[in-house]
């Protein structure tokens, strides 16, 4: 950690340079109806001797890059170009993400065409609708000290989240999300997490109850 922390450090001291790159492009995002989002990152650059690579996020508000707990990280996926040493910092600036590549033994990348980089999002109501998010201040940097600056680029994001009763998607919360939970119980349709509504761990008859009591107005 100390390592990198030395490495983002040495960003400051780094001359803009001349390099090839065909720039930076990402995909619009449409989110699962539980928030669950992809940021792919696509960027292609012939240099064989970039080490590391910056960018500052803007997304919409209630978005935000999915935390996994069990790794106790940011849950993201890096290229094939990069060395097993590379990892990414992610620092919550407030209106932005600084997001930084790096291995604390300044590895060499391998060029890359295509996809770089993708993150994991999650949405809240907060983000429901379309929206847009950028990054901006995108560079790599070289062994050499130069930098290969970016154009920055936006994207869309299109977040309609499902109420936790609205079993069957269809958007609206009615018998027909009972039928679905009902043969959820019987083996006749695959388990959704989301159909444990009254929260004691398993999908049972107690569940049916809180949602017919939901749709009544009982609940």
């Amino acid at each position: 950690m100390k390592k990198i922390t030395a490495l983002l450090s040495l960003l400051l001291c780094f001359s803009v340079g001349k390099g090839f790159a065909d720039g930076i492009t990402v995909n619009d995002i449409t989110f699962t109806p539980d928030g669950q989002g992809e940021l792919i990152l696509n960027c292609t650059f012939t240099q064989k001797n970039i080490t590391l690579y910056q960018f500052d996020l803007y997304l919409p508000a209630g978005i935000a890059p999915a935390y996994d707990e069990e790794k106790q990280d940011y849950d993201y996926e890096l290229s094939s170009n990069h060395t097993s040493e590379h990892a990414l910092q992610l620092k919550d600036n407030g209106a932005y993400y600084r997001i930084v590549v790096a291995s604390t033994s300044n590895q060499i990348m391998a060029p890359n065409k295509g996809m770089l980089l993708k993150l994991r999002l999650t949405a809240t109501k907060e983000a429901e609708g379309e929206a847009q998010g950028s990054i901006k201040s995108f560079s790599l940097f070289a062994t050499d000290e130069t930098e290969v600056a970016m154009t920055d680029t936006t994207f869309k994001t299109n977040v309609h989240l499902r109420a936790a009763e609205d079993l069957n998607g269809d958007g609206s919360v009615n018998v027909g999300d009972v039928t679905t939970l009902v043969n959820m119980i019987l083996g006749k349709a695959p388990k959704d997490d989301n159909a444990d509504l009254n929260a004691d761990g398993s999908i049972n008859v107690g569940d049916v109850t809180t949602l017919v009591n939901k749709i009544l107005g009982k609940g």
